[in-house]
């Protein structure tokens, strides 16, 4: 298993956006405009991907409240696994309780972990999840193989482009020895506060990921690389080949809108060669690494 000596993701510059947007191409205040979530929007979404949500009234040791809303509570199928849904009346309402600020909240973690030491949070416009998942394995190294754990990777993905309309573009590049491909999710959208003034609520996450075109990866040994993205920079140290041959290098994020036209510039050093290179969108719009 490779083991990370540093790594380094540092955003230095992150657009805050307010009323006057500057939008990626095609998009419009219009197409993107704001209309609230149901709880039926999410029990169908959930129902599409096989999670079918059951409601349970019984044998709840009691609901934590947020601004005066009170969860829905399902379990998935026939499992232990418990969802709560949260449906505030706007975005504005929500994002008072964002899944970062939710992390710090001593009463909220402490009712969860009753639940689930494994419990996450997810957002999509005005509705705040809860997935409470009851793990059956509790050896660390099997916790990736546990069904409720799939199931999770599920429902993120669910949250992501179902709930959110989420979008991924792939940008990719390569040099004589090397090849990288940044991976962005991103999702934009648009919401009124009380006083009908429009906000942008999106963001994106970029992930990166590197492969060496050499037939032996061992000669690769420790390397370090840099990377120059369109709204800030990253760089890592001492990282080295996982066994499948390639390297993920983490990710960073962003509250800024993203365009098809960015570009990263992305550098790496090994055995005291240095090899640059730039990242265009991949016409294929679809991840050739895994990531």
């Amino acid at each position: 298993m490779k083991k990370v000596q540093a790594l380094s993701i540092i955003v230095l510059a992150i657009i805050l956006l307010g009323t006057s947007l500057g939008l990626s191409s095609g998009v419009t205040k219009e197409s993107l405009e704001y209309q609230t979530l149901s709880l039926r929007d999410v029990t169908e979404a959930f129902a599409q991907k096989g999670l079918k949500l059951v409601p349970v009234e019984e044998g709840l040791p009691g609901r934590i409240t947020l601004g005066g809303v009170e969860p829905e509570v399902y379990r998935i199928g026939q499992t232990e696994d418990r969802v709560f849904v949260y449906a505030f009346d706007s975005q504005a309402d929500r994002r008072v309780f964002n899944s970062f600020d939710l992390i710090f909240d001593l009463k909220f973690r402490e009712f969860f972990s009753e639940y689930s030491q494994l419990y996450r949070t997810l957002t999509a416009k005005n509705i705040l999840i809860v997935y409470c998942p009851h793990v059956y394995t509790l050896n660390p190294e099997d916790l990736h193989k546990d069904p409720a754990i799939l199931r999770l990777k599920v429902i993120q993905d669910l949250v992501f482009t179902d709930l959110n309309k989420g979008q991924i573009l792939v940008f990719r590049g390569e040099g004589q020895y090397w090849e990288a491909q940044a991976v962005c999710r991103y999702i934009e959208q648009f919401y009124k506060d009380a006083q009908g003034t429009l906000h942008f609520g999106g963001g994106s996450t970029v992930n990166f990921v590197a492969r060496y075109k050499g037939r032996d990866a061992s000669e690769v040994g420790e390397f370090n690389y840099w990377i120059t993205m369109p709204h800030g920079s990253g760089s890592g140290t001492g990282f080295t080949l996982e066994s499948d041959g390639f390297a993920r290098l983490g990710g960073v994020g962003s509250n800024g809108l993203r365009d098809e036209k960015d570009i990263y510039t992305f550098t790496i050093e090994w055995q005291g060669q240095r090899e640059t290179f730039e990242l265009k969108l991949h016409p294929g719009l679809f991840a050739l690494f895994p990531y």
